[in-house]
């Protein structure tokens, strides 16, 4: 029986037979030589087969040619739209992300060009969290992570497969909290899907340049929704909103606004 070839301790590049205990990646020819290097190896030494409680992904053992930092994108849901422009130099979107703070803009060649290719400036501002992997909880007032009771489709995925995205909502995300449905760019007059399903643990609603063409919001459907944000929903689209734990509501579109709207909004709101 062969013995396996050794290993290059990562202080002082000794040959080394000895791994870390507990990732199992790194090798140490003594334990002064672990002692010199775990103020820097303690941030990214994890049990193989670990999942980092921020990003959801296993966390790849240290020093693999596959290891990635952790990463967060800006949550939709936290995305505040500062305006936007568009001129010779493309489409700038303005943004302002209430989980990390950040401010930056999308920027894309022209007004059609979907935002998934758009280009962020600062670069810094890529990513709502990037950094090190971690087991530990997170704490809830800390929003720079993935969850899996949060949704965000968009309209880009055309008419027919946005509803039914919508209608298996039900069945794949039973426990969504969260929900946003948004435009994949630019308002498709053509796509006008239907929002009446049943998301009994749903809290907050944003439905975002999308031609709605029915959104029912009912005690029997959404018996939880707290907040909901409403953003160019056309005129004819038909609304049955009746919800007795609602707290915030927002309703932003192009247009003077008038009494009717005002109206209506205040009595959806007794």
């Amino acid at each position: 029986m062969n013995n396996p070839a050794p290993s290059t301790c990562h202080s002082c590049g000794k040959e080394t037979d000895n791994n870390c205990g507990r990732c199992k990646a790194i090798s140490y020819c003594n334990r002064d030589c672990q002692k010199l290097d775990w103020k820097k190896h303690k941030a990214v030494c994890f049990p193989p087969g670990s999942t980092c409680t921020r990003c959801l992904q296993e966390i790849p053992p240290p020093g693999s040619s596959d290891y990635k930092p952790c990463r967060v994108p800006h949550p939709e849901h936290h995305l505040q739209n500062c305006g936007s422009s568009v001129g010779p130099e493309g489409a700038f979107y303005r943004n302002a992300c209430a989980a990390c703070s950040k401010q930056f803009v999308k920027t894309t060649p022209s007004f059609s060009t979907p935002k998934s290719q758009a280009v962020i400036q600062p670069a810094s501002a890529e990513w709502c969290y990037h950094g090190y992997h971690t087991i530990k909880e997170i704490p809830k007032s800390d929003e720079r992570r993935i969850r899996d009771d949060i949704l965000v489709l968009s309209a880009k995925l055309g008419h027919e497969d946005l509803q039914a995205k919508i209608n298996d909502i039900p069945k794949d995300l039973p426990n969504v909290r969260i929900l946003t449905i948004q435009s994949g760019g630019s308002y498709d007059e053509d796509i006008r899907p239907r929002l009446t399903v049943k998301m009994p643990k749903l809290e907050k609603l944003q439905l975002v340049d999308v031609a709605f063409a029915e959104i029912t919001l009912t005690p029997e459907l959404t018996p939880l929704l707290e907040t909901v944000e409403l953003q160019n929903v056309p005129e004819d689209c038909q609304l049955d909103i009746v919800l007795p734990e609602l707290k915030d509501f927002s309703m932003h579109y192009y247009g003077p606004a008038d009494d009717e709207d005002d109206e209506w909004i205040h009595v959806m709101l007794q």
